[in-house]
């Protein structure tokens, strides 16, 4: 397999609904998401209360020819046009073991 990762970091009021978006538009068949928390050199306030989006991240295996719409689909269902809504970003893997074709 010619094999890409694309991981996602998003809001976790969303995870849902990215996820079912790419399985009815993309076919993505399976997934590893979990809970994440982050930092920000800004003040993250709101009326002087600290705020902590919670976030979750995803991690998906897909063929490198796919990557591009699989981004796209993230990009559009999670709004990733406007800054600090999360990012989604791939990486090409040189070496995948134990996974299912």
């Amino acid at each position: 397999m010619d094999g890409a990762a694309v991981i996602v970091v998003l809001d976790r009021s969303i995870t849902k609904d990215v996820l079912t978006k790419l399985e009815k538009e993309e076919g993505v068949q399976s997934h590893t998401h979990w809970q994440a928390s982050g930092h920000s050199s800004k003040d993250g306030s709101l009326m002087g209360m600290k705020i902590h989006p919670e976030r979750d991240c995803i991690l998906l295996i897909v063929n490198k020819a796919e990557t591009s719409a699989v981004i796209e689909t993230v990009k559009k269902e999670a709004d990733l046009y406007e800054a600090g809504q999360g990012l989604v970003f791939s990486v090409d893997l040189m070496e995948i073991a134990g996974l299912r074709h």
